[in-house]
């Protein structure tokens, strides 16, 4: 086993998939993908619709039969192969990875906090918590128009 970061190892190194043109399905099985490195970028056509991706860190995607794959950078590997690094008091989650839910963390609240350490410019990072707030308060407000048969203004 192969620890690639903080979060996840790889069962078996030979299942790595690095840049190339596959056909999935045929070079490739469909299924659920883990992709990760400095930079991700990949592509691919799926019917009529062609997907351009560049992450950041890791991330997964999922390809069905058929699906013209174009890997360009970073590494890739089936979903089968990772085994998740449990941490005993994962009680701060960082940026930069993406957390699978009921495998890595619990499903439940998390409160989002500025830490320098993890965020270059507080003005981006309050600019998406205030997009948040705006869109929880609307469902809120909804949810309890929903629950009164009539509002008074």
């Amino acid at each position: 086993m192969k620890k690639i970061n903080q979060y996840v190892s790889i069962v078996d190194e030979k299942n790595i998939i690095i840049h190339g043109k596959y056909e999935i399905g045929k070079d490739l099985p469909s299924g659920e993908y883990y992709m990760w490195g400095k930079e991700i970028n990949y592509s691919y056509i799926r019917e009529t619709w062609k997907y351009n991706f560049d992450k950041i860190g890791d991330c997964y995607a999922v390809f069905k039969k058929g699906d013209k794959l174009r890997f360009e950078a970073g590494k890739m590997t089936p979903i089968e192969n990772i085994v998740y690094i449990k941490k005993d008091t994962l009680n701060v989650l960082v940026p930069g990875h993406v957390y699978r839910i009921e495998k890595e963390i619990l499903i439940g609240y998390y409160v989002y906090k500025f830490d320098d350490r993890y965020f270059k410019d507080e003005g981006v990072f309050l600019k998406k918590i205030n997009v948040v707030l705006i869109y929880m308060k609307l469902i809120q407000i909804h949810a309890f128009i929903e629950s009164r048969e009539s509002l008074e203004m």
